[in-house]
């Protein structure tokens, strides 16, 4: 059982103040029993060093309002420890009350900032830290909790990633995180499997990926190479082939020229039109030195 559970109620569910008799400060907070004489005196970490120092016989216990539920005492406890009433000098309150988030006191955000300023100025503490975050059993432990998430709520993965795919700034945000990063093997092994496990399971995918019966058609304006089947029409404004190597002619140059050899020389030009070839030359290109 849940200790914590905010929805579990027991017979007396109450909201209490206890005061200390010597310095008048006082403590406010919330309890539930089912024996209203348990004895109960509070659990607030500066409330229990208070009662050590000045001894529990110093302290007084009211109960201030019970209620059918924990949950409503709850409530009640929120609407008195505030973020005003924590400030005060006269408690031992050091966060808000109620269930869920809630502030601490500024006194308290301080101390816990100095103590783990200091922790992490130990070098120490940091190779321990670091020693941990990098261990495998947490690195699996992650991993295996992930993957159940993933398994468990497939809609949300999928607005998830396609947040990531379409945000650009998300996208360099992850290529920066991961630059130079190199999986451990039993990570690319799993990517493997990932993959073929889509492309075995992916009708036509596996031909696309090989390139099978595929041929690249190039768009000059748009700078642009992609890959059709080689059945289909090539589209307008777009030329067989891949985009031109550096240093090499361009397609505007070699677009809807025509070879011709001469058969005795096997001499070779390009022509820009049939018109254009001259009458001791034959159309086309000697195949291995050979008419």
């Amino acid at each position: 059982m849940n200790t914590n559970n905010p929805l579990i109620n027991k017979k007396y569910n109450y909201l209490y103040k206890i005061t200390n008799t010597i310095n008048n400060k006082i403590y406010i907070g919330v309890h539930r029993t089912d024996n209203i004489n348990d004895n109960y005196m509070g659990s607030g970490k500066i409330l229990k060093r208070s009662q050590s120092k000045y001894g529990i016989k110093n302290f007084t216990k009211e109960i201030l309002h019970t209620f059918p539920t924990y949950m409503e005492a709850l409530d009640e406890e929120r609407r008195i420890v505030t973020t005003e009433f924590i400030e005060r000098k006269d408690n031992y309150n050091i966060k808000e009350g109620g269930f869920g988030s809630c502030k601490w006191s500024k006194e308290v955000i301080q101390h816990l900032s100095d103590k783990g300023k200091k922790r992490w100025n130990d070098p120490i503490f940091v190779q321990k830290m670091l020693r941990s975050l990098k261990s495998e059993e947490r690195k699996t432990k992650i991993g295996n909790k992930f993957r159940t998430w993933m398994v468990n709520n497939p809609e949300k993965l999928k607005e998830k990633m396609n947040k990531i795919n379409k945000d650009p700034i998300k996208i360099e945000k992850t290529r920066q995180k991961h630059l130079g990063t190199k999986r451990n093997t039993e990570a690319r092994k799993n990517i493997s499997k990932g993959l073929q496990l889509k492309i075995n399971t992916t009708p036509g995918l596996k031909e696309k990926i090989s390139g099978k019966n595929m041929i690249y058609i190039f768009n000059k304006s748009t700078d642009t190479i992609k890959r059709i089947s080689r059945n289909d029409p090539i589209p307008d404004n777009w030329v067989l082939g891949s985009r031109p190597m550096k240093g090499k002619r361009n397609y505007d140059i070699c677009k809807n020229l025509v070879f011709a050899h001469n058969p005795i020389t096997l001499e070779t030009h390009r022509y820009s039109n049939i018109l254009n070839i001259p009458i001791n030359y034959i159309m086309g290109r000697p195949k291995n030195g050979r008419l």
